[in-house]
């Protein structure tokens, strides 16, 4: 990992939604990372001048895809990055730092893992479940989203079948919101168990999970969390 600033180069786009889009960057050298890192990413200064704002975003890819770093990213109108990196198309130019944030990293083990995404909380997961090998141990994902945005749609539903992840969405405006009687119903039979619990999405649907689970019983070391602001 590094805190150092290098120039990366975008790759290849892709819209999957009018306000969600995959941008593959190749950095000028690249790091080693762990499935849950994260980037920043930053527009190049003035010459001579560090970046004045940056975003972090979570790694899509795994370490595996020699062919740049992956991540998705969600427009926010008001945003203070976003909006300029939905302009951006193939070989354009942006700062990146990082890999970065060990707190949420998930490696292949003989563990059960569960995964509580909320929107583009799927972004670290898409890199979990492509690595996740079904010999090992037992995966379960549940994605909260609102309709019409479930992204990595496609490829969800791929990696699920093959690997027989057991998978639930949940699309607020249609299915309700997730609750803590839904967290229990899904998942009460694992908590104690040798079992991994990662969330990730917005500050609030993280913060209400993770208390969800805590007082269902899930010990601290078996809980990792990610959360950002809107």
């Amino acid at each position: 990992m590094t805190n150092s600033w290098q120039e990366a180069t975008v790759v290849s786009v892709n819209d999957q939604t009018p306000d969600f889009r995959s941008i593959i960057l190749k950095p000028k050298k690249f790091y080693d990372f762990k499935s849950g890192n994260f980037v920043e990413l930053a527009l190049r200064p003035a010459q001579g001048k560090l970046p004045r704002t940056y975003k972090c975003y979570s790694v899509v890819s795994t370490p595996q895809e020699i062919g740049g770093i992956e991540v998705g990213v969600k427009l926010y109108k008001d945003g203070a990055l976003s909006p300029k990196l939905f302009k951006f198309k193939k070989n354009n130019k942006l700062l990146m730092r990082g890999p970065l944030g060990a707190y949420f990293v998930w490696e292949l083990s003989k563990r059960d893992t569960v995964l509580i995404a909320g929107g583009s909380g799927i972004c670290p997961m898409i890199s979990i479940l492509r690595q996740y090998n079904p010999g090992l141990a037992k995966m379960y994902l549940l994605f909260s989203t609102k309709q019409g945005s479930v992204y990595y749609e496609d490829e969800l539903n791929r990696l699920c079948s093959e690997k027989n992840i057991n998978y639930v969405l949940i699309q607020t405006g249609k299915n309700g919101r997730v609750n803590k009687k839904i967290i229990h119903g899904r998942f009460g039979n694992l908590i104690g168990t040798d079992t991994d619990f990662f969330v990730a999405g917005p500050t609030g649907f993280v913060q209400d999970v993770s208390l969800w689970l805590r007082e269902l019983g899930v010990e601290e070391g078996s809980l990792k969390t990610d959360d950002f602001e809107t």
